[in-house]
C-alpha cells in the first residue's frame, strides 16, 4: 500500500504554472499596493514632500469671465423687474375661434355615428375672464351657457340666442 501521490508530468507542469501565477500576483498586488511599514516611511515623507504642487483654479479668459458677469446682472436684473410687477401674467386667448357669450369656442371636431346619425361637436373653450380652457362636447339641443346648439354640420357648429346666430366652423384659426 503506497501512501504517496504520484503525478504525471502534465500534472506537474500544470502545478508549476499555478505556482508561478500565483507568485506574478503577490509581486504585483504588491506593486500596486504600498503598504506604510517603518521601513519605507522615510521614503513616504519624500515621495510626498517631492510631489507638492500648488494647485490654482483654472482662469478663464477675460471675455468669457465678461459675459458671464453679464449675464449674471440680466438674469438678475430680470428677476427684480419681475418681482416689482407682482402682477401674475394671464394666459393668452386662444388664437382664432368665436367668442360665444363669455367664452372663445374653436371647434375641433364633428363626429358624425354612422348608424344612429347622432352628431357630436368637440370644442375648446376657454373663459374669456379667468384664461381656464377645457375640451366639451355638445349635441344639437343641448346648451352652452346662453346659446342653444342648433345645428352641427360637416363642417361647422351653430349657436343661437333669440334672434342672434352665431356659426363657429371647424379649424377656424383667423381672426
Amino acid at each position: 500500500m503506497k501512501l504517496g501521490f504520484s503525478f504525471n508530468s502534465l500534472e506537474r507542469n500544470a502545478i508549476a504554472i499555478a505556482a508561478l501565477v500565483a507568485v506574478l500576483c503577490v509581486v504585483d498586488f504588491s506593486q500596486r499596493v504600498w503598504l506604510s511599514t517603518p521601513d519605507n516611511s522615510g521614503v513616504e515623507r519624500e515621495l510626498a514632500a517631492a510631489q507638492v504642487v500648488n494647485h490654482q483654479a483654472p482662469v478663464a479668459a477675460d471675455e468669457l469671465q465678461q459675459w458671464w458677469q453679464q449675464r449674471a446682472e440680466e438674469r438678475q436684473a430680470a428677476t427684480d423687474a419681475a418681482q416689482q410687477q407682482n402682477t401674475p401674467t394671464a394666459k393668452p386667448l386662444l388664437e382664432g375661434g368665436i367668442d360665444v357669450g363669455p367664452l372663445r369656442i374653436r371647434l375641433r371636431a364633428i363626429v358624425i355615428a354612422t348608424d344612429s346619425q347622432q352628431q357630436v361637436a368637440i370644442m375648446e373653450a376657454q373663459n374669456t375672464d379667468d384664461r381656464s380652457l377645457e375640451f366639451i362636447e355638445r349635441r344639437v339641443g343641448e346648451n352652452l351657457g346662453d346659446y342653444r346648439v342648433t345645428a352641427i354640420r360637416v363642417n361647422e357648429i351653430v349657436f343661437t340666442q333669440g334672434d342672434e346666430s352665431i356659426t363657429v366652423p371647424i379649424f377656424d384659426y383667423d381672426r
